[in-house]
């Protein structure tokens, strides 16, 4: 079942379906586990899915790990996550990416004090 299936992006439809802007774009909070995603694709009608996510200090879903048809890649662009798949764990820092198939349960831990900044890239969609 498609994530979009528990919440709906609001926001302002991108410019002529190509362009989405910083400030309106489309934001979904899942208060229950505390992350926020901002849609930096214009909808959830594309192959491809592309979010900037922000990761609260202390986040851990090693008890409910993601697990999804597909591949994702996340960059970080601030702070120090540790990214689980499988049974492999990396410890992934600013300017440092990770590719994997989303297929295998994986989940992410910050052990910070400050959120953690990424962007990622998710196909098929799964929202």
């Amino acid at each position: 079942m498609p994530l979009s299936s528990f919440f709906e992006f609001r926001g302002p439809p991108a410019i002529d379906g190509l362009v989405v802007r910083r400030s309106p774009r489309k934001k979904v909070v899942l208060s229950h586990i505390g992350l926020l995603y901002e849609l930096l694709t214009p909808d959830l009608k594309r192959k491809l899915t592309m979010i900037q996510t922000s990761v609260p200090p202390r986040f851990d879903n090693r008890e409910r790990p993601f697990q999804h048809e597909g591949d994702e890649c996340l960059l970080i662009t601030d702070g120090q996550l540790d990214v689980f798949v499988g049974k492999q764990n990396f410890t992934l820092e600013a300017g440092d990416s990770i590719t994997y198939d989303s297929g295998k349960p994986h989940w992410w831990h910050n052990r910070g004090s400050a959120k953690v900044e990424l962007i990622g890239a998710i196909t098929p969609s799964v929202f």
